[in-house]
């Protein structure tokens, strides 16, 4: 499966937006309301056997649910689209089957098959929706980060290249991005699903990638200016008094794209001894972005964290995952709230939640990306 085949040729590229954003020239800050028409929340069902500290992973799809569930201990669960419990999907442990440290989920809808990929072991696990254990793949130590692509297709991270996919039928593997000691981006992001696509980012770099087929290009330009942090920045800023040079941006964690908008989050380097996070909203259509922070700056819907994006649904809305308390503080400002108009039935869905209930997804749908 993991045979070398070409290196893939990144020249040969579409058009990718083009983004420039340098510490004295941010997209503009949006209001939820100037990008959401509508909102809706969807509680998880709570019940002895399926309580939720908070929500890792997370898909949504056409009528399953799926995500890691952090509590002691981490558990795989499905979730009806209406937050009604279905099932676990296998257990934690060491045993066969079992997992431990869930880094990534990729459910494959029209298959009824999530794949499990874990932080500390190189193997990727397979369940059926309904919790039956299908088998694994066990990697070679070098593979690092694996993301499924389909049910022939892995992306993984590897010492000599920031992307390898392998393709089992094929028995090739596409190379991308050389690494040397000198560029390597160390921290690095495979993220998404079949329905929102695949992208790559890494520390340091300043292109998102998307995965497409057998091939990856870019999809996101971004020009930093006199803010740009390269990957020789971050290897000289490791063990150095400080940390990184103050006020330059990375892009940090994962991607998705959804109602002709990508979500991608931007890490601004320590300043008064604190990182801050953007999350940069980018049209498809136009390029133009918007930067959400998380305050009542920016999120005058809900009042509260929701700002802080999780996925996109196989709708198109994106979901957000908050706590049931942090909807029942922000009551009052929802109801004096008159610049949004929510629907029928939404205050009363949060009048009846209590503080003890799992988290609430929060579901919004986009305006037209013009």
């Amino acid at each position: 499966m993991y045979s070398c085949g070409n290196q893939a040729d990144e020249s040969q590229v579409t058009e990718a937006i083009q983004l420039k954003m340098d510490p004295n020239n941010l997209p503009p800050v949006a209001m939820l309301s100037e990008l959401v028409t509508s909102v809706r929340i969807v509680p998880l069902e709570t019940k002895p056997d399926c309580l939720i500290g908070s929500v890792g992973r997370l898909f949504v799809g056409q009528s399953d649910i799926i995500l890691v569930g952090h509590n002691n201990p981490s558990e795989l669960m499905r979730f009806s689209t209406n937050g009604k419990f279905k099932n676990k999907i296998g257990r934690e442990g060491s045993g066969p089957g079992e997992y431990q440290r869930v880094w990534e989920i990729t459910p494959f809808e029209d298959s009824a098959v999530v794949y499990l990929n874990m932080q500390s072991r190189s193997k990727s696990l397979a369940y059926n929706f309904d919790g039956t254990f299908i088998g694994e793949n066990t990697f070679p130590r070098s593979l690092r980060n694996p993301k499924v692509l389909d049910d022939h297709r892995i992306a993984f991270n590897s010492n000599k290249f920031e992307v390898r996919i392998a393709n089992s039928l094929t028995q090739d593997t596409l190379d991308y991005i050389p690494t040397s000691p000198q560029s390597s981006s160390r921290i690095k992001q495979l993220s998404g699903n079949p329905q929102t696509g695949f992208f790559y980012t890494g520390l340091g770099r300043d292109t998102i990638w998307r995965i497409d087929s057998d091939s990856m290009r870019p999809q996101i330009i971004c020009d930093f200016g006199t803010g740009h942090f390269s990957s020789s920045d971050y290897i000289g800023s490791i063990g150095r008094s400080g940390g990184y040079p103050p006020g330059h941006f990375s892009i940090g964690g994962g991607v998705f794209y959804g109602s002709g908008y990508y979500h991608f989050a931007l890490l601004r380097q320590k300043e008064d001894e604190e990182y801050r996070y953007f999350h940069i909203v980018v049209s498809e259509k136009t390029g133009k972005s918007w930067h959400l922070e998380q305050s009542d700056r920016s999120d005058d819907v809900l009042f509260c964290t929701s700002t802080d994006f999780s996925t996109c649904a196989h709708s198109g809305e994106w979901v957000a995952v908050v706590g049931a308390y942090e909807l029942i503080d922000a009551l009052p400002k929802i109801e004096a709230n008159q610049g949004f108009t929510y629907p029928a039935g939404l205050i009363d869905q949060i009048k009846d939640l209590s503080i003890d209930q799992n988290p609430v997804l929060v579901f919004y749908t986009l305006q037209s990306s013009e």
